[in-house]
């Protein structure tokens, strides 16, 4: 799947946020970008192919308290990539979160299985 700025997650971390989109353009002229009105509203129109660029992106996501990823539509997806990844780089940190004694695992794939067991418990 590829990635694409989703204005419908745009939106729905907008709301969340509960600012005005006058509160948005403030915020990003207090960042220092340079944008009207008119184009903070392009954003969420579904008939405008106007998007933020990433360094707005960026910064948007700070302004809301979320990542930039939650403005992307295999969001989802990535965190699940991201979050396997780092538990294949230190799976014994991992285990020994579950209380796992991680030198029970010397075998890879005994290792391998305790990974897949911490995607389930997870629910990555």
């Amino acid at each position: 799947m590829n990635s694409h700025f989703d204005k419908d997650k745009y939106r729905s971390c907008w709301k969340k946020s509960t600012l005005k989109q006058e509160d948005i353009l403030n915020a990003l002229h207090l960042k220092g970008f340079d944008y009207s009105i008119n184009g903070i509203k392009s954003w969420t129109r579904k008939s405008s192919n106007s998007r933020p660029e990433l360094d707005t992106q960026l910064a948007l996501a700070d302004i809301f308290d979320c990542t930039i990823l939650d403005f992307y539509t295999d969001s989802e997806e990535k965190r699940r990539k991201i979050a396997i990844e780092e538990i294949r780089k230190n799976p014994n940190y991992y285990l020994k979160q579950l209380g796992i004694n991680a030198e029970l695992f010397t075998d890879t794939n005994l290792m391998n299985k305790a990974i897949d067991l911490l995607r389930q418990i997870k629910d990555i």
